[in-house]
């Protein structure tokens, strides 16, 4: 019993990020993707990490960690500096937007924070959130020696990339969503940090050298207790549920107006908490679309065995503690779709079926 708990917690949780230097230790041979922690993003989190409100919070950061405890160790000293109360007054409202802007930033020789060539930001929109910290975390991060810290722990956030990679297999992702799409993607950039823990995001953009996609995870989960089939299912679930977006998003929004008369019964699909985050109908049947296709990619995946406990998982996380009480019914009603034409149906035409199934 206790193990079948912590099989359900860890599907239940997310973790990911990036780095400027760590970009050279994962790039496949035409540099289509990148898989980095970022260093400018490592900063930012740790300035949260020692403010105020960093040290109290339990759904931003992981704690779990040796190197979450050597990083407060390291830089509490400075938690009463401008910028991490800048930080930690800001970081809990915009999250998404800072950490996004932040991997569109790199350190010249002289410690100055310099954009990304071709890119006003990464986040969404047209702000750069980041911007106007930027002096603050260039004096953070030359008081605290921060640059020395992110040097001394390369060879950990190389280990974590490597193990990313090889557990989510992120291009097999891309080509298994792509075959069914009629959306392409040049480049894909995942951005994680060791202190991220749960709160994902993605973007699409062009900075002039073709569309590129990124997404914005946790790191990949460590734990020896746990079988090694079901750590990689529960970071492919965590890449491909961000990384979907970018296919699922643009289909659905053919049928915008089938989704509001479906989804504007909205108690009939949601129950508050987490669905607050997905306030319209457009965003909340993307949401239950995203999550109920990768069942579709892990049944493909995984024995029969293994993808009866995964889709057990991902769908008590969805209905009990995400909130998405109809995703049972959702998930069951796609895959006995896609069961009947496995490679023919593209995400477009899903849509418009399960839009069907919705009205029903």
């Amino acid at each position: 019993m206790k193990f079948r708990i912590l099989i359900v917690f860890l599907l239940l949780t997310g973790k990911w990020l990036f780095a400027q230097e760590a970009e050279i230790h994962f790039r496949d041979d035409n540099q289509r993707l990148k898989v980095q922690v970022p260093e400018v993003q490592e900063l930012l989190f740790i300035a949260y990490a020692i403010s105020e409100n960093g040290l109290k919070d339990t759904l931003i950061l992981n704690r779990n960690t040796e190197y979450y405890h050597s990083a407060i160790k390291q830089f509490i000293a400075f938690r009463n500096d401008a910028c991490a109360k800048s930080i930690g007054m800001e970081f809990g409202k915009h999250f998404h937007q800072l950490r996004m802007d932040a991997c569109n930033y790199h350190f010249s020789a002289e410690g100055k924070l310099i954009k990304n060539a071709g890119l006003n930001n990464l986040g969404w929109g047209r702000k750069d959130y980041l911007k106007k910290y930027l002096r603050k975390l260039e004096v953070f991060a030359e008081k605290s020696s921060f640059r020395d810290f992110y040097q001394q722990n390369q060879g950990y956030y190389k280990g974590l990339i490597d193990t990313l990679v090889e557990r989510s297999r992120p291009l097999i992702q891309k080509a298994w969503l792509e075959a069914r799409s009629q959306i392409k993607y040049e480049k894909f950039s995942i951005y994680f940090s060791p202190l991220s823990w749960g709160k994902h995001s993605t973007n699409s953009y062009d900075s002039g050298n073709g569309p590129s996609l990124a997404i914005f995870v946790s790191a990949p989960n460590i734990n020896p207790e746990i079988p090694e089939w079901l750590l990689n299912a529960y970071d492919s679930r965590m890449i491909f549920t961000e990384l979907d977006h970018n296919y699922v998003n643009p289909a659905s929004s053919f049928f915008s107006d089938e989704v509001k008369v479906c989804f504007s019964d909205r108690d009939r699909w949601a129950t508050g908490g987490f669905t607050d985050g997905y306030p319209d109908p457009q965003s909340l049947f993307n949401e239950y679309m995203t999550w109920a296709l990768f069942l579709v990619y892990a049944r493909e995946r995984y024995s029969e065995t293994e993808f009866m406990v995964i889709r057990a998982s991902v769908e008590n996380s969805m209905m009990n503690y995400r909130g998405f009480i109809r995703f049972g019914q959702f998930s069951e009603a796609l895959l006995e779709r896609c069961q009947a034409n496995p490679d023919e149906l593209l995400i477009s035409d899903i849509c418009s079926e399960m839009l069907m199934w919705c009205r029903e």
